[in-house]
């Protein structure tokens, strides 16, 4: 039988001990908003929440004892990106984005810059198993079309190679270790690595408390026993490509296995991530998250009503003036002299014009922000 919990349960240790593990400055720290928990030192407790960017961190009394689960993570992935990439990531970000708030620029985004590691869980066992799959393997087929060539006034013969695959039943039997699968250990890990995309795990380094300086560390939010089922599907993809490489074929299909767990062992591996925000028309805060070694970059990207709304405003005025003034001319001076009448006309006729293209700012600012409504999250 499967037992999943062990690994990470407290054990009695003491806020001394977990404090040698995780590091001597840290406190545990809770958003009242969002309800976002991390660790943040003591410098950094009390700030505004990294998730959100609206509510301050609050210190929660009982130290280290606060966290659900206590073992230190095993691993880290290191920021690896600078300021210049970070620049680069925003400007892709703001990129084509028509009248943007006033706050969406290089250098108030990263003012707001802060570094977050987000829990991932890490999970060695030995599995046996019995498999079967459908193994797939390349051929070819020649053949031979005939057709009748006009110009050599003949019937001519072309060899045709046509590219198939043979399917044949595999099955064996598979006893394997296998170490550091990976299973999400927060409620939104599925969505944040669609949208930030891979991390690169060949670069993890062993976790040293100093390594997190001036870093926020997310607890996580599922326990072991949640994620096992997200566990359990890594662990079949690890051993369906194993168990394709061993059949020698080009394709595999249809992998089924039934497997027994045992010796599990959690960790944590902790993933970098730059969180930072903009503030909207409303004044709410919006999150923009990027991958601390890629420098991909996700968020809500929006056009200001308001600034759109101004140009608007003035292109109206300037418009009406326009034909204000043509009117004028018209009625007043080219009775007297012809000549002004086709200024005139031209003047009315350019207001006119810029009466109805005043709208075209503040249309495309809802145009835009429609389109980013309805597109899935994290494609820019």
């Amino acid at each position: 039988m499967t037992e999943i919990s062990p690994a990470i349960n407290r054990d009695g240790r003491t806020d001394e001990s977990l404090r040698a593990a995780w590091g001597a400055g840290f406190e545990v720290a809770v958003c009242e908003r969002c309800q976002w928990r991390c660790l943040a030192s003591g410098d950094f407790a009390q700030q505004i929440c990294p998730n959100c960017h609206t509510s301050k961190l609050t210190v929660l009394p009982g130290g280290l004892n606060e966290m659900p689960y206590s073992t230190a993570p095993e691993l880290l992935l290191p920021f690896q990106l600078d300021q210049r990439g970070l620049g680069k990531a925003i400007g892709v970000f703001s990129a084509g984005i028509p009248f943007p708030p006033a706050g969406l620029n290089q250098a108030a985004m990263l003012s707001r810059m802060m570094k977050v590691y987000l829990p991932v869980w890490l999970v060695d066992a030995q599995v046996s198993a019995r498999w079967e799959t459908e193994a797939g393997f390349d051929y070819q087929v020649i053949s031979h079309q005939d057709h009748f060539d006009q110009d050599a006034k003949g019937w001519q013969s072309q060899e045709i190679k046509e590219d198939r695959v043979r399917w044949e039943n595999r099955v064996g039997l598979l006893n394997r270790v296998y170490q550091n699968i990976t299973a999400p250990a927060i409620d939104d890990h599925q969505r944040i690595d669609a949208q930030l995309g891979p991390f690169r795990q060949d670069s993890a380094l062993p976790y040293e408390p100093n390594q997190t300086a001036g870093a926020y560390i997310r607890l996580p939010d599922n326990p072991p026993k949640e994620a096992w089922p997200e566990a359990t599907a890594s662990f079949e993809k690890t051993a369906a490509a194993e168990c394709a490489r061993a059949c020698g074929a080009g394709h595999t299909r249809q992998f089924r296995w039934k497997a027994e767990y045992s010796n599990l062992n959690w960790t944590m591996m902790l993933l970098p991530v730059f969180s930072t925000c903009y503030v909207d028309d409303q004044g709410h805060a919006q999150a923009v998250l990027i991958n601390g070694q890629t420098g991909r970059i996700t968020g809500t990207r929006r056009s200001s009503m308001k600034r759109a709304g101004k140009w608007s405003l003035s292109i109206l005025v300037a418009s009406l003036l326009f034909f204000s003034l043509g009117l004028l001319v018209d009625l007043f001076l080219a009775a007297g002299y012809p000549p002004l009448t086709g200024f005139s006309t031209l003047i009315l006729i350019l207001g006119f014009l810029g009466v109805f293209a005043s709208a075209i700012p503040y249309l495309t600012a809802w145009d835009y922000n429609r389109k980013q409504g309805a597109r899935p999250p994290g494609k820019h």
